[in-house]
This record gives C-alpha cells, sequence and structure tokens, in this order.
C-alpha cells in the first residue's frame, strides 16, 4: 500500500507478492457493487493468470517439469493416434484399395476364426498399409517439447502434386516396387509367435529344436540354421490347402499395397531415451488398432465407413453446472498430478518456508534425502 492508501500489491501466504496492473490498483476505502470494501473480497477471489500470450515460452523453457513433459507425451500419442486412424479410413476408401479393404473386412467378419487367428493372419497387411502411410523419425526431447499437439489434426496428402514435406508430414521419392513371395508371407507369419522368435534369437534353443525334429545341423552357420528352421515349419504349413489360399491370399493383398504407393507419409516421432514413446512406437499403435478393429465392430464400423470419430466438446451434451465431462488422458493426467501432488507435499513438509534471517522465501531441506527430489530444471519456486 503507498503513502495515498492505494493498494498496490497482494502478499500470498508464502510471502509471494503480486503486482497489481495500473488499471486494477484500488485505494483501500473502495468498494464493490454490494457495497463491500474490495480489500475484504480478496481472502475469496480466484487469481487467474493470463498465460496465453507466454505459453509457447514456458514449454520451452527450463521451467517444463517432467510430469508436464510426461502428461504432453500422452496427448501426443492420442492425437497421433487420431490422425492414423482417420488416414487409414481415408486410405481404404480410394477406389484402388477397395479390394484391400473388402479382404480385410471378410477375415474380421469371419465368425469361424478366433481373435488369434485374426491377429496372427491380419499383422502382416495392417503392417504393410503403415509402412504405406507412416513413417518414424527419431527426435530428441527438446525437439520433442516445440510440436504443437494442437496442430496434428489433419491427415498427409499431396495437394495439386505439390510436396507435402512440413512439420508432421514428409515426402518420400517413389522407390522401385517389390514384390513379397508367399514364403516371405509364411515367416511373417511364423515369427508373429513369440515362442518362434525366441528360438531363432537363441542358436541353443535353435539346434535343440532341429535336433529334436531330426534335422541336420553340423557344419552349417547360424544363419543357415535359421533358414532351415524357417524352411521346416514352411514344408509343414503348406500341406493344408487352407494355408497355402491363405499365404496367396495376403501375398496378392500385400503386393497390391506395395503396387499403390503413397509419397506422402505421416510422422510418427519417437524419442529414444524414453519409456512411454520410444523406438517401439509405431509397433504400438500398430497392435492397438489391430486389436480395436478385431475386438470393436464399432470402431471397425467408422474406421472401414470412414465415419467421422474424432471426439471434441460438442459431441457430447453436458449441463455446464452440475456436469463435467472426462476423457480417457483426463483420467491419466489425473493421476500422474495426485503422484506429483504427494510428492511435493512430501518436499514442503520438510523445509523452513521462510528465512527470517534474510526475509525472503527460502527452501531450507530440514532432512538430507530431500534435497534432490527436485532439480531447479523441474520445481522451484518460480514455476
Amino acid at each position: 500500500m503507498t503513502s495515498d492508501k492505494m493498494i498496490t500489491h497482494i502478499l500470498l501466504q508464502n510471502n509471494y507478492k503480486i503486482q497489481l496492473k495500473d488499471d486494477k490498483k484500488f485505494p483501500i476505502w473502495d468498494t464493490n457493487n454490494h457495497s463491500e470494501f474490495k480489500i475484504s473480497s480478496i481472502p475469496d477471489s480466484e487469481f487467474n493468470i493470463e498465460i496465453t500470450d507466454i505459453k509457447p515460452k514456458l514449454y520451452y523453457s527450463i521451467f517444463l517439469d517432467n510430469r508436464i513433459k510426461y502428461i504432453k507425451q500422452i496427448k501426443y500419442k492420442k492425437a497421433i493416434y487420431s490422425v492414423i486412424k482417420k488416414s487409414i479410413a481415408e486410405y481404404l476408401q480410394h477406389d484402388n484399395n477397395i479390394q484391400i479393404k473388402e479382404y480385410i473386412l471378410k477375415q474380421l467378419e469371419n465368425e469361424g476364426k478366433t481373435i488369434s487367428q485374426k491377429r496372427k493372419e491380419l499383422y502382416s497387411i495392417i503392417n504393410e498399409i503403415f509402412k504405406q502411410l507412416f513413417m518414424i523419425e527419431n527426435i530428441d526431447q527438446e525437439e520433442f517439447n516445440k510440436i504443437d499437439i494442437d496442430n496434428i489434426d489433419s491427415i498427409c496428402k499431396e495437394v495439386y502434386g505439390s510436396k507435402c514435406s512440413n512439420s508432421i508430414c514428409h515426402y518420400v521419392s517413389p522407390k522401385s516396387i517389390t514384390n513379397i513371395s508367399k514364403e516371405d508371407v509364411h515367416e511373417s507369419i511364423l515369427l508373429f509367435n513369440l515362442k518362434n522368435r525366441s528360438i531363432l534369437e537363441d542358436i541353443d534353443k535353435l539346434k535343440k529344436f532341429l535336433k529334436s525334429v531330426n534335422e541336420t545341423i553340423t557344419n552349417k552357420t547360424n544363419d543357415e540354421l535359421r533358414k532351415q528352421f524357417i524352411d521346416h515349419h514352411y514344408t509343414k504349413y503348406i500341406l493344408k490347402k487352407y494355408n497355402t489360399a491363405l499365404l496367396t491370399n495376403i501375398k496378392d493383398i500385400i503386393n497390391d499395397i506395395r503396387k499403390n504407393t503413397v509419397s506422402c507419409k505421416l510422422k510418427i516421432f519417437s524419442l529414444n531415451s524414453n519409456k512411454v514413446i520410444n523406438i517401439n512406437l509405431k509397433n504400438n499403435l500398430l497392435n492397438h488398432f489391430l486389436e480395436e478393429i478385431i475386438r470393436n465392430k464399432f470402431k471397425r464400423f467408422q474406421i472401414f465407413d470412414n465415419i467421422q470419430f474424432e471426439i471434441s466438446d460438442e459431441k457430447f451434451i453436458y449441463d455446464e453446472k452440475y456436469e463435467i465431462l472426462l476423457r480417457d488422458e483426463d483420467i491419466s493426467v489425473n493421476r500422474i498430478n495426485e503422484i506429483y501432488k504427494n510428492v511435493k507435499n512430501s518436499f514442503y513438509n520438510n523445509i523452513n518456508l521462510f528465512d527470517y534471517n534474510y526475509k525472503s522465501t527460502s527452501f531450507l531441506p530440514k532432512n538430507d534425502k530431500f534435497k534432490n527430489i527436485f532439480t531447479q530444471n523441474s520445481c522451484n519456486s518460480n514455476t
């Protein structure tokens, strides 16, 4: 308060002083519309921070703590998955891809096949579509922090022959087409089984298996042994007419996909050193997509009939006064915030908030074990 009784600052309980804008300063005797002193209403007021203008700087600054980064990664994964579904939905509507769409649907709606059988037989086809439409780009944490998630909402495609390269799309020059064989399809189906994959990756297990089926393993390289393992299973697999027809159908579908090359690809950003978004993110998204179209008939209908399925506030009707709208990412964010709050409380419970010797806010841990809970980059009094 100034000498002329003008309120210019508000002192918070944590000894932090907030300066009021010039047009918000008021004399101590000033009243509101209810004839109440304004100064009396301050404890009941909510303080709104005007953060819109400084938000980009805040996101790229040292004050971006791990909690915010983690929440942003969750939102990115949800945003990119939504674009992936829209991209595949539009891809399947093209006249050149009708046969591909009809084959996938026929397999999905086949009630004689188990979920695991559908998963195993369709994986190669969905994986090929992913290769056509998407590409992995490895980036570091600093680059990821600069991504504007709000702009990840449209599919990648060339417009009137112009190249599509931008922050989330990349133009790839067409390459010569290599057709796949029935043996290649069988190998993909074989290695979809984790047990078979583990045998191929362990030479001792591989030799043990080949001996058990009376295969000769002497004087052979590791690569020759692996090929022998695959050939052994292929010989047994094609004894059934159903399997032979299946390999032929999948081969033809994959070759059709490769024939209709897509040059404008969506970038899927991958953080090598991060456990949430890592080098396997593309595979995680692929498996998620495959499970959805197999298990969820409604999601399948949305994708294969190209129904708009993005979630927006306007899509759901609710009473804003008595109800709130919760999405799945809200639940994840809430859990992260709860953990963060518990750790933060532990931190503040073990410090002297006011150091009266210096008459300023300070952080003085009573217990050494709490000294390194937060670093300057993750949490401090300015955050």
